[in-house]
């Protein structure tokens, strides 16, 4: 089952590019994912879906300009249970 629909990861300017793009990179340097619980898949899923609600609420990459006033931890290497904002 998909989270997304492929053609909104395809378009550029969606929230789901930008999560998809950003989940692929932490998916190959956070540390985050050895010690899940629920396993790989499932941390993954989750991270995605938090990083897609992020972008679609207006969050930015890092110099990426201003995004949210207070975004503690959003889209860090550290476990999503800590993100806030």
């Amino acid at each position: 089952e998909n989270i997304s629909p492929v053609d909104a990861l395809r378009d550029p300017s969606s929230p789901q590019h930008a999560a998809w793009q950003w989940l692929v990179n932490d998916v190959r340097t956070s540390r985050v994912y050895e010690t899940s619980a629920g396993g790989r898949e499932h941390r993954a899923a989750q991270r995605y879906v938090l990083a897609t609600l992020y972008f679609s609420a207006g969050g930015k990459m890092a110099g990426d300009g201003v995004g949210w006033k207070e975004q503690t931890k959003w889209l860090s290497a550290s476990n999503e249970c800590g993100w806030s904002g």
